[in-house]
Order: structure tokens, then sequence, then C-alpha cells
């Protein structure tokens, strides 16, 4: 990571930079250190773009020591994907990076009577009132329960993706040879 982070502020420092460099971290908290840290930081300014990828908020803290330095070193982080996650802990963190909503709920009621000692008069009445909440977009408990290639996806500039995806059966198209076995 110091060598990434060198690298980094080299290009950083150069006018012409080379093309943009693509750095993917797996079992990303393993490599949290300052250099990593720096490379979150400032390293989109030399062509870095730093793709971390775990399992559980709690990795980020118990590398980083507390909650409050693994919530700044993921604030430096613009996009967020997660598919689905068992840990309620990163739930929780998750659902509390995407943006709440206005819910509103109509109610319409209506009534119709006479009066017991005078069955000829008719009353009736009829309202709707309108109530406003806010709410998280999405429920924590729902992040638990995403089915397997669906995630959420939150994009540098604030919207929220619900997205689905599927393999390819590559099995099922096998090009056949010039003499009819399949290749």
């Amino acid at each position: 990571m110091a060598d990434l982070a060198s690298l980094a502020g080299t290009l950083y420092q150069r006018p012409n930079r080379p093309v943009p460099i693509s750095c993917y971290i797996d079992e990303a908290a393993e490599c949290l250190n300052e250099p990593a840290i720096a490379l979150l930081n400032k390293g989109r300014g030399a062509g870095f773009s730093m793709t971390l990828l775990t399992q559980t908020f709690a990795d980020f803290v118990a590398a980083s020591g507390s909650e409050a330095k693994a919530r700044q070193i993921l604030g430096n982080i613009n996009n967020l994907i997660c598919l689905r996650v068992r840990d309620a802990g990163t739930q929780q963190y998750v659902a509390e990076q995407m943006p709440e909503v206005l819910l509103r709920t109509l109610t319409h009621t209506q009534s119709a009577g006479n009066a017991p000692l005078a069955p000829i008069v008719f009353n009736g009445q009829a309202s709707e009132s309108l109530t406003e909440q806010r709410a998280p977009l999405v429920d924590p408990n729902l992040l638990g329960a995403l089915p397997d290639l669906e995630c959420f996806a939150q994009i540098a500039g604030g919207q929220v993706y619900k997205l689905t995806t599927s393999l390819l059966d590559l099995s099922a198209s096998k090009p056949e040879s010039v003499d009819g076995s399949n290749a």
C-alpha cells in the first residue's frame, strides 16, 4: 500500500498522467493502514480508482480500532454497493447511508345513518386526512433478505438503485466443430 501511495504522489505531480489506475482490494479491512487511507483521501487526484470489498462494517471497526475511525475511512468512498449481508451492524450502516423518504398516507372515512327517534332524518359524513412521516428508503432488515445477484447501490451524487443481474449460461452455447462434434 505504501508503494501505491508513493506512485499516486508521483503521478499527482505530473501534468500529463497515464491512463487511470483501478485498484481492487478484497478483504480491504486487512489492508487498512495510513498509506491506504491516504490513497482513499487523495488517490483520485492522481487518477486512482479504489474499490474496497469487505464482508462487514465490523471488519473496518476492528482494523481501525474505533467506529469513528472506521466511519472516517468509509466516508472517503463515493459509491456503496451492498449485496445480501447478514450482519446487523453492517445492515444498519448501509441503511444510514441511504436517504430518507417522506411517506404520505391518505385516509378516507365515510359514515351514514339516521336518528334513532326520527328515522326519516338522515345524516352522512365523508372526510379524508393526509399524514406524513419520514422513513428510511431501505429497511436494514431487507439487506439480509436480498436474493442472490441483487443489490442496492448508492452512486456518487446520491442516486440509489436496486439492481438485479444474471449469470450467463455458457454451457448451452458450445459451437460445433466441422465434423459435427461439440468443440
